[in-house]
């Protein structure tokens, strides 16, 4: 896991996030991490994380320009 990278968080429902920070050692808690989820910083336990592994032969085949974005807006 590092900083930046594209995870799932599974809680109540499962979530898609970026990670914050580093799995830090929490009193009670145990390991937690920091999580950007829908615009908000949420502390998650580092057990609930998951780090999205994207296949990079998958994910040029999808690859999207911003002047194709623009193309289809127009």
């Amino acid at each position: 896991m590092k900083v930046g990278d594209a995870v799932w968080v599974a809680e109540k429902k499962d979530t898609v996030g970026i990670l914050l920070s580093l799995p830090r050692r929490m009193w009670m808690a145990g390991p937690t991490v920091e999580v950007l989820i829908n615009g908000r910083v949420k502390r998650v336990l580092a057990k609930r994380v998951e780090v999205i592994k994207i296949d990079c032969s998958l994910a040029e085949l999808f690859k999207c320009t911003l002047s194709d974005i623009n193309t289809q807006l127009n």
